[in-house]
């Protein structure tokens, strides 16, 4: 067949039906198909999802709902329907060509008291083959009316400043030499304002977040995240997977990462969105994929019926997906009526439980509860101010809120645009309305292959992929995050649109995957749907590096740490009731409550309110408390050495536990045996209390005393290595003379520490390095014996006449054998022997 330029704009439309007999449907779809000449060698196919949608409700209290879509008419041949109502007439005119030829059909209506809509053209039964014997041409193109206006109800403007009117003129007072000029000082000029981002749109859909530029080519801002979502098991539940045509290009396309799960369900030849959808998801070979390592488990919940083919689910497919490993569902159809043309009258036709399955209402309601996330498309009808009744259900299910998503998408203005993915050139199609705490925007409009054919598809239907992948992503990062805190990871990271804040049309704002992966940006009761986000981490570290704002406070569970790299500013107290926080923050707002399982970890940080220790709260650095410190009898206050914690407010200390750690900025210090004095804590008015314990590590020695009613000031020292082996070993003679070896070489870098007024250069070779983990260790039972046996060797003979002079000899071999041990708190029973 001659090779033939053309583009095809198909305008289809995803929407969602009960079953029902055809006579029982009060609206139906229409599907048009166009030839445009192309002026490239690539074939390009482009869907449009139409905001045409059906009025098909039943009163039935089980619905197996389903999403529609339609083929192109048979090859060949198309045909346009254009409807227009004047003075209540309805003209209906059908154009049909075929082999060149075309001919109109005209039909008369009166208007009557329901929606108008146009009858469907015939569904082809096989796959849409485009090969044209001449290309068609209108020579005057007619174009269609929309099957219903596009309504702004909030027209997307960029907003410009009133115009400053003068209604006075300005009129200059004469300056009066006899009293001196005052110059009254002004705002100060910010020198350091913060940077704006290269890209950052000054047209079409308000942009308010200058720290993030718009792409073209990356517009969910993916493209600098190494997270593969290697590890996570995604379920889809759409259409195609069962097609055997497209059978090639899901092994493409995603290899033995795709297990396609047995429904009973077969797709026609025509289905192809499934794919896409799963594409978007976690497509390896396109830059459309976002998590291009998952695992992907496709259900195609295909069903055709009396009424047509469509998408229906069942709870049986359902718990085959989690039962295999999924937490996470991806759901891009739905009711393409909004949520708010339904209630919660049990007693009317439009009850919204009339709707759905009650054995999959209630998988959703469990698995929610358990952990689960659904990601939902709001659906394509521009001009609708709510979503559709499936991603907007927790209006109707407030529990299900917690793992809910409902994604806008922002998609080209018309057909003719398609392909211009210029910020400008982008509008929303359903909204987020009633549903925009649990809503996020996407990018709707993306380039497929199937087939290898390039296809340009827009909808909803494939910006919710993108925000599913984007789940996938953070779960692999944070394997122990529920549905509830993706979602909060998500949203909260979002690229603020529109109105500023959270708004009626895009929710949260445009997703932004890099910053997504990065852990919230927000604690907030909309989306914590609590007082406080609960992060519950059973061991392990990981890392929030965002600045987090927000209402509400922090519950710290589990064993594990969490460290806070970002300004931290939410407003609510954090409560560590187990494991680590670690603040590296330079700003840190809450309220801080250890519990005594809890170690607050601050390094040179400003907590601007107070701190109540009932466990552990270790200070690294220069850290300041603005308002009080109150410790209980039970906690410790953990020390680095050179650290200082002061306090503006109120301290307590209340017979508390000092402990002193020979390390600072993360590295094992040597200290002589004279030892070095610092302030331990600072007030900026009277200590309570005392410590009544204070404890160290290692060889080292310590005492501390209030030098003043605002200071406790601390002394830390090395204990005579040789005294201590004696006092805690077994008596071993060799380890002893180990211990007299290791005490002269210790007392000769002393003399070189003091000698240089103290100063800690001298700890920078690598045999005081070593020294100074040997500090540490030796103490260790758990490493004791090895790091004894280990240097009994080499050392004993060269330790017999050791001297100030030839102790660097000796230096160098205790050296040699440290760095054979390697980490001495990791060490095993036969490690160095």
């Amino acid at each position: 067949m001659k090779n033939r330029n053309y583009f095809v704009a198909i305008a289809t439309i995803l929407a969602l039906s009960p079953e029902v007999n055809a006579t029982e449907l009060s609206d139906q779809l229409a599907s048009r198909t166009r030839y445009y000449p192309s002026a490239t060698d690539s074939y390009y196919s482009y869907y449009k999802y139409a905001p045409i949608y059906s009025g098909y409700y039943t009163s039935n209290s089980r619905n197996g709902y389903s999403s529609w879509y339609y083929p192109g008419s048979n090859a060949g041949v198309t045909t346009r329907t254009v409807s227009t109502t004047v003075n209540g007439i309805t003209v209906t005119k059908v154009y049909t060509t075929h082999n060149g030829r075309t001919t109109v059909r005209t039909t008369y209506a009166p208007a009557v008291n329901k929606p108008i809509v146009n009858k469907p053209t015939p569904i082809a039964n096989k796959p849409v083959v485009d090969t044209p014997t001449q290309p068609v041409i209108d020579a005057n193109p007619i174009m269609d009316p929309p099957v219903q206006p596009i309504v702004d109800n909030k027209p997307i403007t960029d907003t410009q400043p009133n115009p400053i009117t003068d209604n006075k003129p300005v009129i200059e007072s004469p300056i009066d030499d006899t009293r001196p000029v005052i110059i009254r000082p002004t705002t100060p000029v910010n020198l350091h304002p913060e940077p704006v981002a290269v890209g950052v749109p000054n047209v079409g859909i308000r942009w308010n977040d200058r720290s993030r530029g718009y792409n073209i080519d990356d517009p969910n801002n993916k493209q600098n995240v190494k997270l593969t979502g290697e590890g996570v098991k995604v379920g889809i539940l759409d259409s195609g997977f069962k097609n055997y045509l497209m059978q090639d290009d899901i092994l493409k396309k995603f290899g033995n990462r795709a297990v396609i799960i047995e429904t009973g369900r077969t797709a026609p030849a025509s289905a192809t969105h499934g794919i896409e959808v799963a594409e978007m998801v976690g497509g390896g070979n396109s830059r459309n994929g976002v998590a291009s390592k998952s695992t992907l488990l496709l259900a195609d919940i295909t069903k055709t019926t009396n009424a047509g083919t469509g998408l229906s689910a069942t709870a049986p497919i359902y718990y085959d997906l989690w039962n295999r490993g999924a937490r996470i569902f991806n759901q891009s159809y739905g009711i393409p009526k909004p949520l708010t043309y339904f209630n919660n009258n049990r007693n009317s036709s439009y009850y919204y439980l009339h709707q759905f399955d009650g054995n999959v209402l209630q998988f959703y309601k469990d698995k929610v509860k358990e952990g689960g996330l659904f990601v939902w498309a709001a659906g394509n009808n521009r001009g609708d101010l709510d979503p559709s009744l499936q991603a907007g259900l927790p209006h109707y299910e407030a529990d299900l809120e917690k793992g809910w998503i409902s994604v806008v998408a922002v998609a080209t203005r018309t057909n003719q645009g398609l392909g211009n993915f210029e910020w400008s050139n982008l509008l929303p199609y359903s909204q987020a309305g009633v549903a925009k705490n649990w809503t996020v925007t996407a990018m709707g409009d993306y380039i497929f292959n199937l087939g290898g054919r390039n296809i340009i598809a827009s909808g909803s239907s494939f910006a919710a992929p993108a925000v599913t992948g984007t789940a996938a992503l953070v779960k692999q990062k944070y394997p122990w995050m529920d549905g509830n805190l993706i979602k909060q990871s998500i949203l909260s990271t979002a690229t603020d649109i529109g109105a500023p804040g959270v708004d009626d049309v895009y929710g949260w704002g445009l997703l932004n995957i890099e910053k997504a992966t990065n852990g919230p940006a927000r604690f907030d009761k909309r989306l914590a749907l609590a007082d406080n986000v609960t992060v519950n981490i059973p061991n392990g570290s990981y890392e929030f590096s965002n600045n987090i704002n927000g209402d509400a406070g922090l519950v710290k569970n589990g064993q594990g740490e969490l460290i806070l790299s970002g300004a931290s500013t939410f407003e609510g107290d954090t409560t560590l009731n187990e494991g680590a926080v670690t603040i590296n923050g330079k700003k840190y707002v809450s309220k801080v409550n250890v519990s005594p399982s809890g170690t607050l970890v601050v390094n040179n940080t400003t907590l601007e309110n107070g701190v109540n220790n009932e466990g552990t709260v270790v200070n690294q650095g220069y850290s300041t408390i603005k308002r009080a410190y109150v410790a209980s009898a039970q906690s410790t206050l953990v020390s680095d050495l050179g650290s200082n914690l002061n306090v503006k407010g109120e301290v307590d200390l209340n017979g508390s536990t000092l402990s002193l750690a020979a390390v600072k900025e993360g590295k094992a210090q040597y200290v002589t045996q004279k030892g070095l004095s610092m302030s331990a804590i600072t007030s900026d008015s009277a200590i309570k209390g005392n410590f009544a314990a204070i404890e160290t590590s290692g060889l080292l020695t310590a005492t501390a005393e209030k030098t003043n009613e605002n200071e406790v000031k601390a002394t830390v020292s090395r204990k005579n290595v040789a005294d201590y082996v004696n006092e805690n070993t077994s008596g071993d003679a060799m380890w002893k003379n180990v211990a007299t070896a290791l005490e002269s070489s210790f007392s000769a870098l002393d003399n070189q520490i003091e000698g240089n007024n103290g100063s800690t250069n001298a700890t920078n070779d690598e045999f005081a390095q070593q020294a100074a983990t040997l500090q540490n260790s030796i103490a260790n039972i758990n490493t004791q014996s090895v790091v004894l046996d280990s240097l009994s060797g080499q050392i004993y003979a060269s330790a017999q006449a050791l001297t100030f002079e030839n102790s660097e000899t000796v230096n160098k071999d205790l050296s040699n054998r440290l760095v054979m041990l390697g980490t001495l708190d990791n060490v095993g029973e036969t490690a160095g022997v």
